[in-house]
């Protein structure tokens, strides 16, 4: 198929499993893959959700989550469904900025994430600046995916960036996006991107809700 659907209770590891399984016939996945393992360690990842991350988020928005900009990355759609086994569907940062979700008044939970593969013909890299290996939050995150008009050409027909961290939830660089389609990827559309992509990032950052805490320093 064209997608990957995982039920809430599936664990960040079978997300991982799975997704190498997928990887072997859509290379663009390894780079997704990679990042996971970036998320937490093996012990965490063996009990701890994909849902319960993007739960956390939720109710948390200054957590900077790889698992919502993986998903947010890749144009993943939440299935939520209610007592009455009604289900709607909605993308990660609607979900994200949406006070009414998930509906209370309808014991509405999340179900299910789909995940769409990239096509042939796109490009994917995500990032994570980390103050360790491993068992860190991100200070800052990112996800890019570019779709070529051919399988080996440098014209881009759609793109996709998404950077984590910044505001209170991922944030999709729009009007970087949008320059970018049409243009060949080479050093000239990249320069005017960044350009772009910095107006972008400076205009929707946002302080942390939470201060730092006063660290007091014993051995400068």
């Amino acid at each position: 198929g064209n997608a990957l659907t995982l039920g809430a209770a599936c664990t960040l590891s079978t997300l991982i499993e799975e997704l190498e399984a997928f990887a072997k016939e859509h290379g663009q996945l390894t780079a997704v893959v990679k990042h996971l393992k970036l998320v937490a360690h093996p012990q965490v990842r063996d009990v701890g959700s994909w849902a319960g991350n993007v739960m956390i988020a939720k109710t948390h928005p200054d957590f900077p989550s790889d698992i919502c900009l993986l998903l947010s990355t890749l144009n993943a759609k939440l299935t939520l469904m209610n007592a009455k086994r009604k289900t709607e569907v909605v993308d990660i940062i609607s979900f994200l900025s949406d006070a009414k979700l998930p509906r209370n008044d309808e014991a509405q939970i999340i179900h299910s994430v789909t995940i769409p593969f990239p096509s042939p013909n796109s490009f994917l890299d995500t990032f994570k600046v980390m103050r360790r290996h491993m068992n860190t939050h991100a200070e800052v995150n990112a996800g890019f995916l570019f779709d070529f008009k051919d399988k080996d050409g440098v014209e881009i027909t759609s793109a996709r960036l998404v950077v984590g961290n910044i505001e209170r939830k991922p944030f999709v660089a729009a009007d970087t996006c949008k320059a970018l389609i049409g243009k060949s990827l080479d050093s000239t559309s990249i320069s005017a991107a960044m350009k772009t992509l910095a107006i972008e990032l400076k205009a929707h950052l946002q302080e942390p809700s939470v201060p730092e805490p006063p660290f007091v320093v014993v051995d400068p």
